[in-house]
């Protein structure tokens, strides 16, 4: 039987922030983000999270997942999120529904492996 142990699978936790949709913001404390990761906004549904120097993270060996938190107004639709890595120390989080770009609350976690 597979181990199902977090450490096993050879991941680590690198960032995580905790994203207000309206100002693309996140606050740099322990409880909405961690490590120097700041975000911004670029426009409606576009949004910049920077890691600091410390925590570059090599595109082809990370792992990041981003989770909509807030959908007021659209009903039951999560809003589909994409990642775009821009390099080592930037990745652009993108929300929509189809070609409809929104703005809400999200999470982000970026993971990598530490596999050789």
């Amino acid at each position: 039987m597979p181990s199902t142990l977090f450490d096993s699978a050879g991941l680590a936790i690198v960032a995580y922030a905790q994203v207000d949709g309206v100002t693309g913001e996140s606050e740099n404390t322990t409880t909405l983000a961690n490590s120097g990761v700041y975000t911004t906004k670029l426009g409606a549904g576009q949004y910049l999270v920077q890691l600091s120097t410390a925590l570059g993270q090599d595109p082809s060996r990370d792992l990041i997942f981003v989770q909509p938190t807030a959908t007021t107004g659209l009903g039951f639709n999560i809003p589909a999120s994409l990642v775009v890595d821009g390099d080592d120390y930037s990745k652009q989080v993108l929300l929509g529904l189809g070609t409809t770009a929104i703005e809400c609350n999200f999470d982000v976690l970026v993971l990598r492996t530490i596999l050789p």
